[in-house]
């Protein structure tokens, strides 16, 4: 039982109180062979990457509405802002 449980604990916290009730049944109804093993572990590193790209995405969507938003105030109002995006976000 304690292999199923930390298999589990490798899903995003959100995924695991939606579904780890009906996960971890269905591991103890399969089985845990190595192929089942090695799916489970692939799905976790999937689903890790899948929301650590969308969080970046969501965070330069946001960027460029910022930005869009300086540019279109200073357009009407005929100053220059600045546009320049946060430190944390320029890669350096």
């Amino acid at each position: 039982m304690i292999l199923p449980a930390l298999l589990l604990r490798l899903y995003l916290r959100t995924w695991r109180e939606r579904y780890g009730d009906e996960f971890a049944a269905l591991l103890d109804e399969m089985g845990l062979g190595p192929a089942t093993i090695l799916d489970v572990l692939s799905g976790a590193v999937d689903a890790q990457v899948r929301q650590r790209a969308s969080d970046r995405t969501a965070a330069r969507a946001h960027d460029a509405l910022v930005i869009g938003g300086k540019l279109t105030m200073g357009t009407a109002f005929g100053i220059a802002p600045d546009v320049t995006p946060p430190p944390e976000r320029c890669g350096r």
